[in-house]
């Protein structure tokens, strides 16, 4: 192939090209400097005469004058194969475990558009061992529910619960870790080492000193190889990816280099559309066995769930589980807020496949707990001696509910989760108890 040099700038990670080569939208180049250093980059976007290349490494050192371009034709493609499993891999999905490069057949990385015509009603449960997950904000198979969390929260820790409790399952888990950590790339690491849940899942690791466009690619591969095994080989497959702060960080941190006019907070005004395609890639289709649910998980800068990546991701997906600080402060693991946390899909999907006091329950719970703030706002502003016998009553309950059900030291089945449950509903005021139906009684005694 011919190789040009025609670099007319620099900007980071970015490389503006000009002259009239008509180049597609996404397409692989190929840098190389005179030294022999080959790097690669993809077209961002065209215009005219002008070209923005985005690089897949960092390019401190390098003068355009000593770079040539070579155009390939090829857009970006991952190699997909069943030996993935037990692997873990980088953003552009090359092997970190010191294991063989893996063969496999060649996918475009771009989203595959699921029309809804094709699309089937998520149905189906899939547990994750939590209480507060499973009985209140049930997970669906096909649905997108994500966590919102915030700084020094106990969100990785709920990762690796999960991660354990769902890879007891027939399925299979693809977790992505974007922007991470030293400190949570070694306890992710660690825990595969420990739990030995490897083998039931493929691990995507990004670290927050890798090139920023690493943050981008990477959940469009991970949902590519989440795609190939849920509607070619008809798995169900779990997609964890955390932490989308981080990617839409990693967005903003381009569009500031590109000089497009910003959006709120500084974030792209395409930023919805972009987490929607990420978002939207789950499900279940007609005709296939498989589906793909997604797990987003992010931390809320300052708790702000106004913030830019919390306000749009609630519009895209079916729900939302809220991790609290001050149940975190109080030795409350896992530190879900029932009260703001929902998930959409839960009595739908879940119909039929339940026992018949879930819904019941639930909203006896949920209606309990929220009388239970309610009087302990009333004694920090009057006094225990303002409040009545009921609601010291529902004081006893809410603090038996954060202490007992909330809290967990192990794994819960569903089982376990309905009878603690109803062990903390007979703490409840009489007149509480008094209208429980006459067939959920059975489950009171």
């Amino acid at each position: 192939m011919i190789e040009y040099y025609c670099i007319d700038e620099i900007k980071g990670p970015l490389l503006i090209i000009r002259g009239n080569f008509n180049p597609k939208n996404g397409e692989i180049i190929r840098l190389k400097s005179r030294d022999g250093n080959r790097i690669t980059a993809q077209v961002l976007e065209t215009a005219k005469d002008v070209i923005i290349l985005q690089s897949f490494k960092k390019l401190h050192g390098i003068r355009k004058s000593d770079v040539s371009v070579e155009f390939t034709g090829d857009l970006f493609e991952f190699m997909v194969s069943k030996k993935l499993k037990g692997r873990i891999l980088n953003g552009f999905g090359n092997p970190i475990d010191n294991g063989p490069v893996i063969p496999g057949i060649k996918k475009k990385i771009e989203a595959r558009i699921i029309r809804p015509s094709q699309r089937e009603v998520p149905r189906g449960l899939i547990t994750t061992g939590i209480s507060s997950i499973d009985l209140l904000n049930t997970l669906i198979k096909g649905q997108k529910l994500p966590i919102f969390s915030g700084a020094g929260l106990s969100h990785l820790k709920l990762i690796g619960e999960i991660l354990k409790n769902v890879s007891k399952q027939d399925s299979l888990t693809i977790f992505g870790g974007i922007g991470i950590s030293y400190d949570e790339y070694n306890f992710i690491n660690s825990l595969l080492e420990k739990t030995g849940i490897l083998s039931k899942g493929i691990f995507f690791l990004n670290k927050a000193i890798d090139p920023v466009v690493e943050r981008i690619i990477l959940p469009r591969i991970a949902l590519t190889c989440a795609e190939y095994f849920a509607f070619e080989l008809n798995m169900d497959v779990i997609v964890i990816l955390y932490d989308i702060t981080n990617y839409a960080d990693g967005l903003r941190e381009i569009s500031s280099m590109r000089g497009e006019y910003p959006g709120r907070m500084g974030y792209p005004p395409y930023l919805y559309t972009d987490l929607a395609s990420l978002f939207e890639r789950s499900g279940i289709v007609s005709g296939k066995k498989g589906s793909i649910t997604q797990i987003p998980i992010l931390t809320m800068p300052n708790d702000d769930i106004t913030h830019p990546v919390p306000d749009l991701t609630g519009y895209i997906t079916e729900g939302q589980i809220i991790l609290s600080r001050e149940l975190e402060k109080q030795g409350v693991f896992p530190p879900i807020d029932i009260i703001p946390s929902l998930s959409r899909l839960m009595y739908q999907g879940s119909k039929g496949l339940v026992r018949e006091d879930f819904k019941f329950l639930g909203d006896l719970l949920y209606s309990s707990y929220s009388k239970y703030l309610n009087a302990k706002k009333l004694k920090l502003i009057s006094g225990i001696e303002a409040l009545s016998k009921a609601d010291k009553k529902y004081l006893v309950f809410g603090d038996a509910f954060n202490d007992t059900f909330l809290n967990q030291k192990k794994r819960r089945t569903l089982i376990d989760s309905f009878d603690c449950a109803w062990e903390i509903i007979k703490l409840l005021p009489d007149f509480e108890l008094v209208k429980i139906p006459t067939k959920f009684e059975k489950y009171i005694r």
